[in-house]
């Protein structure tokens, strides 16, 4: 568990470094909030959300596709001018093996 713990606060001091090193806007920081609920759902206990993270984090765009479908991560990451394939990366890297560690993460606490 401590491990996840280190990880978890290695990615928000990530995050908080990507914050500091761009305009905030409220655009950006929705975009933003959407990565980091993925990310939360991916790393958590619940089949079903970490299911639906992994799909949309790790989606494939059609080969015939010319643009990224809005809202998927591909076109999140182009927004916020990141390298989809090092930000996946680094994500695979990681191993959280609990709900609070991903919850410490996202400072959140889920409800219901």
């Amino acid at each position: 568990m401590a491990e996840a713990f280190m990880i978890a606060d290695e990615v928000n001091q990530n995050m908080q470094q990507f914050s500091l090193n761009h305009s905030s806007t409220p655009e950006r920081n929705l975009l933003v909030a959407m990565v980091q609920r993925a990310l939360l759902d991916y790393f958590g206990t619940c089949f079903l959300e970490k299911k639906n993270a992994t799909e949309w984090l790790f989606a494939e765009q059609e080969p015939t596709e010319t643009e990224n479908q809005v809202f998927s991560f591909s076109w999140i990451c182009d927004q916020l001018d990141l390298e989809q394939e090092q930000v996946l990366s680094q994500i695979s890297k990681m191993k959280p093996t609990d709900e609070a560690a991903a919850h410490k993460w996202g400072g959140m606490r889920r409800i219901g």
